[in-house]
């Protein structure tokens, strides 16, 4: 049986999902003391190959994940290309930042960065919902598509990945990356339960 989201569902969790991103932008923004403009222009369910696919199959990925359980569990991840994600960091610290500086402070800054953006959405789809949500703390993985893959989805076989483009638009550069939350069958059709909840409360604040 296949499971995917219709459109109404789909354009609910964009709109969840932005509300949470342009709060993480704000916060990047005072941590970084520039206008730093987030947003997610389009999901989609994809299967793991295409997911793979999607990245590059020899494109070096940086990605910081965290695992949440709650009305649903997922491993959820911000992804980047490397070279991207050493763009971000060296435009939020600064040009004057020596290449081997830059290196050093990749991490940390990522991680920070990461934490940010995926508590923030998490906290989105919380809020929206009205529960909460176990988190676990960032980790920063770097590799192949496949091999991050792997070790995100653990030794389960089964598994989809609801991707989110992200656009990061820093006062230099614009950069594209993804969001990613990696749902067994079973928490997709609990986050389906989820969204149909929320939309029948909209329906019926909006009929009173």
């Amino acid at each position: 049986m296949t499971i995917d989201l219709n459109p109404i569902e789909t354009d609910l969790l964009t709109e969840v999902l932005n509300i949470g991103v342009g709060q993480a932008a704000a916060s990047l923004s005072q941590l970084v003391n520039q206008e730093i403009q987030l947003s997610v222009p389009a999901i989609e369910l994809k299967q793991c190959q295409d997911f793979i696919q999607t990245l590059g199959e020899n494109r070096k990925i940086c990605g910081i994940s965290q695992t949440l359980s709650g009305p649903f569990k997922a491993e959820s991840i911000l992804l980047f290309a490397e070279e991207n994600s050493l763009a971000i960091v060296k435009e939020m610290l600064g040009h004057e930042v020596t290449d081997e500086q830059l290196t050093d402070l990749q991490q940390e800054a990522l991680v920070e960065i990461g934490n940010i953006v995926l508590n923030a959405c998490i906290g989105g789809i919380s809020k929206a919902l009205n529960t909460d949500f176990a988190v676990a703390l960032p980790e920063f993985n770097t590799g192949m598509p496949h091999d991050l893959l792997q070790r995100y989805r653990g030794h389960s076989e089964e598994g989809i990945v609801l991707l989110m483009q992200i656009e990061l638009n820093l006062k230099r550069s614009a950069i594209c990356g993804y969001m990613a939350f990696i749902l067994q069958p079973i928490s997709l059709v609990q986050l389906k339960q989820c969204l149909n909840e929320m939309l029948s409360k909209i329906t019926q604040t909006g009929s009173t």
